[in-house]
């Protein structure tokens, strides 16, 4: 072999390598043949590469030369391992080449085989096309292999997968029989597609057809109800679950907490949680979820310590559940220590985290804690660089604003609808007529003048820009309304003194059979209260109540004062205050003491004037109208103006 150089040691390695492998004589020979066929190739790099291969081979990444010594001897086993191998280290493409192969040398592929290669984690497009070559492979084999449970189930879960769910029906509804396991695999696939009820449609047949059905098909189910908010259908899941005496563990409980949970039903979900006789994260998670939806940020935070102190490490879900509530719960000093616990778990690889703690600081209007949370992000998407430009929006931070809107642009994140609709809004005064129009422009260009998100912060925009006909012609040209679209332009005719507009408004409103909802009310009322119209003022909070079930609040009832304090019946209106169903606010105070004023009621507007100081202590304006009130009544009793304002009044007006 000296005569050979280089090529020497290669074959040694080889021979070596093999006989750890095989240790047989009939081996040697393939040893030989393949040292024969080396003997033709280039010294040096291509030498050590195939070497590498080879040794590669054994450790389930070969692609080439090395695997050639095992083809010959290994047959369709060998096949079979080669693409296991291949899939448990997530390499696709290699697995689908030695697939191919295979079939090239005419080893017929056993059906473990198929089942690895359609459980690869490949694109849908990819995975897609192979699940349809199996099928009608499959198709065409003998009975047993067509009926094998494992390998139609996993087809019909691609299809579901891939978006195909009629192919998935199709070949579901194709098979003669079917167990237990594709019952629960059609279910799961609608769920997944969001058809909920054509799962519990799947679900009910398949208690009809006498299967019983598993732990499986009742978490299946019950998410089902969840996103159909089923919840007569979940409550007889629920009887039925203990009827039949079920071993219930805790994904079964779990799901029965989801399914109340989306249903609105917070009681029963608190119950199964305190009863469950052992949770796991996603329980947790879960409850803490439902708290968090339903408002409930106090019990979010007394249940996320309770997690904290049983040792239940929580999960990426667990911190956007928690953190989301502490926005609405505006908690500062605890959220910053949740902010401090995530910081040391898992906030620096999780964009969502930053993102939720961004949002958060913005609900608490903390914008130095925001941006701190902003500038450590490792990694920033689209979501991340929207919420820090709602928190300067939301803040007011004038110029930064688009300074921020700038740098996001440069760094390669192009605005989309959210950016457009949360930075549009920061222009609202008439000096930021001429960003607003720049904005509006970049809109067009972008191609998003018809988005509803974005059309509507125009809309608004314009209007508080001072341009009504500006307001209107985008809200023409939008291609759909919805109910903040109607209101913004209610608004903008009610603020430019277009009260009789807004009646020809609403009633086109309801003639697109959009829903109104308290914030139209409340332009409906102040319209009707600047043009005096005390019948229509009584039809629409009737209407309200009556026929939307919705519950008047505090600014509904001020137009109403507001109109009776216009039209000098101020008997009525302070009786209205004090036989309000909701409780009065300053602001309500506010207006009757300003009709006070007009109407110079000085025991009444002294009255008032006492309950607009302990709402509102730090206000001065009942000392304002109490001295005018004051002057105005010494003058009509002959003394000097302001000789007749109490001493405490005075003192604070100076």
């Amino acid at each position: 072999m000296a005569r050979f150089g280089v090529r020497q040691h290669v074959c040694v390695r080889l021979w070596s390598f093999s006989l750890q492998r095989e240790r047989s004589a009939s081996f040697f020979g393939i040893v030989q043949k393949t040292y024969h066929n080396v003997q033709h190739r280039k010294i040096s790099a291509d030498t050590d590469a195939f070497t590498h291969e080879a040794f590669s081979e054994e450790e389930g990444i070969g692609k080439h030369e090395g695997c050639e010594l095992y083809e010959q001897r290994q047959g369709s086993i060998s096949w079979n391992r080669r693409v296991s191998l291949h899939v448990q280290r997530q390499q696709v493409i290699q697995a689908i080449s030695v697939y191919k192969r295979m079939l090239q040398e005419a080893f017929m592929p056993e059906k473990s085989t198929y089942i690895l290669l359609l459980s690869t984690r490949s694109s849908v497009v990819a995975v897609l096309k192979f699940a349809i070559q199996v099928h009608s492979i499959i198709s065409s084999l003998e009975k047993d292999v067509e009926s094998n449970v494992i390998l139609t189930n996993i087809i019909i879960c691609i299809y579901g997968r891939c978006n195909r769910l009629e192919w998935s029906k199709s070949l579901f509804r194709s098979l003669d029989e079917r167990t237990v396991v594709t019952w629960n695999s059609m279910i799961s696939i609608c769920v997944q597609n969001g058809q909920g009820e054509q799962a519990l449609q799947i679900f009910n047949q398949m208690r009809q057809e006498g299967v019983s059905g598993s732990t499986i098909s009742f978490v299946s189910a019950l998410h089902a109800c969840s996103i159909e908010s089923a919840l007569q259908f979940g409550m007889q899941l629920h009887a039925s679950i203990a009827a039949q005496k079920a071993i219930v563990d805790v994904y079964l409980n779990t799901a029965l907490m989801s399914m109340y949970a989306k249903c609105a039903c917070i009681e029963k979900t608190e119950r199964l949680f305190e009863e469950m006789p052992d949770r796991n994260v996603v329980s947790w998670n879960t409850m803490i979820s439902a708290y968090a939806v339903h408002g409930q940020g106090k019990f979010v935070v007394e249940l996320f310590d309770q997690l904290l102190k049983v040792a239940t490490m929580p999960t990426i879900a667990t911190f956007l559940s928690t953190v989301s509530a502490f926005s609405n719960h505006v908690d500062l000093h605890k959220a910053k220590q949740i902010h401090a616990l995530v910081m040391g778990e898992i906030f620096d690889s999780n964009i969502s985290i930053g993102t939720v703690l961004v949002n958060m600081y913005r609900k608490c209007g903390c914008l130095s804690s925001a941006q701190r949370v902003f500038d450590a992000m490792k990694d920033r998407d689209q979501g991340s660089w929207n919420a820090m430009v709602a928190t300067f929006v939301e803040l007011n931070k004038g110029e930064e604003i688009f300074q921020l809107f700038a740098h996001m642009q440069l760094q390669g994140f192009l605005p989309n609808m959210t950016t457009y609709s949360s930075i549009i809004s920061a222009c609202s005064y008439e000096t930021s007529l001429f960003e607003g129009k720049r904005l509006h422009a970049l809109v067009i260009n972008s191609g998003f003048q018809k988005d509803l998100l974005v059309g509507n912060a125009l809309v608004s925009m314009y209007n508080k820009c001072g341009s009504l006909d500006k307001a209107q012609r985008v809200f023409d040209n939008m291609d759909e309304h919805n109910t903040v679209s109607w209101n913004a332009i209610l608004d903008a005719h009610a603020l430019h003194g277009k009260s009789h507009d807004i009646f020809n408004l609403f009633e086109q409103m309801q003639k697109d059979e959009v829903v109104p909802d308290k914030m139209t009310f409340t332009s409906m009322l102040s319209a009707c209260s600047r043009l005096g119209l005390v019948d229509e003022v009584q039809q629409f909070l009737i209407s309200m109540i009556k026929d939307f079930s919705l519950i008047p609040t505090p600014d509904h009832f001020n137009c109403v004062i507001d109109l009776l304090a216009r039209l000098g019946k101020l008997d009525e209106a302070e009786a209205l205050l004090n036989n309000m169903p909701v409780p009065y606010s300053a602001v309500s105070m506010r207006t009757l003491l300003g009709a006070c004023r007009s109407q110079t009621d000085l025991e009444r507007g002294e009255r008032t004037a006492n309950q607009v100081m302990l709402l509102d202590p730090m206000s001065t304006s009942p000392y304002t109208i109490l001295f005018g009130l004051y002057g105005v009544n010494c003058e009509e009793g002959g003394e000097s103006e302001g000789a007749g304002v109490p001493k405490h009044v005075s003192a604070l007006l100076c």
